[in-house]
């Protein structure tokens, strides 16, 4: 199939179609993530801010490691591949599938979560915070900073080391955007910088 045929396909909405296994797995995945996080009275809502490389997943995994659920998209997509494989046609979509089924199910249960962010518009996340409290959540924000050179370093490393590395800038869109969704909140806005390269692209 065509680059021009899946763009057509996604544009009318195709189904994305799963086998009982298959789905099964998608299951077994999320649950590999929510059973991590345990339900307080209230429930709890930690948010780990701070610039690339700053050192927040160190911070997340070391100190929200167990007792939470982790809503982190570069975690779940780690997690689908060793599953199904890198070179599987459906990674991203079955990714975003287990995401928002980890997503939905955690403040369904009221477990405590705990997400990995920048942090650098405070309407959207002033907007977040307003629903999670709505949801009888507490709020805790833990705000990790280092020397820019520091981590800068840290940032560089990561890319030459980890394939799998994806910068805070650039998976914070997609956890919020899924938050978003999955809190009725609207839809997210899209960076001014993708919508300039989006123009760019279209002409």
């Amino acid at each position: 199939m065509s680059n021009n045929q899946n763009n057509e396909n996604m544009e009318i909405g195709m189904p994305i179609s799963y086998d009982h296994e298959e789905f099964k797995q998608i299951i077994e995945i999320a649950a590999s993530f929510t059973n991590k996080g345990q339900h307080d009275n209230p429930p709890q809502f930690a948010i780990i801010t701070g610039g690339v490389g700053s050192g927040k997943t160190t911070v997340r995994k070391d100190k929200y490691g167990s007792g939470y659920v982790n809503l982190d998209f570069v975690d779940v997509l780690k997690a689908v591949k060793m599953a199904i494989g890198t070179d599987n046609q459906r990674l991203m979509d079955t990714a975003a599938i287990t995401f928002r089924i980890i997503m939905n199910d955690s403040f369904a249960e009221k477990k405590n979560v705990v997400i990995e962010i920048i942090g650098d518009n405070y309407e959207l996340i002033e907007k977040l915070l307003d629903a999670v409290k709505k949801l009888e959540y507490d709020i805790h924000i833990d705000f990790v900073d280092c020397e820019p050179i520091e981590a800068y370093k840290r940032h560089v490393k990561a890319v030459m080391e980890d394939p799998d590395y994806v910068s805070a800038f650039y998976a914070q869109d997609v956890t919020l955007s899924y938050l978003f969704q999955c809190l009725e909140l609207g839809e997210y806005p899209v960076r001014a910088e993708e919508e300039a390269r989006t123009s760019d692209v279209n002409g």
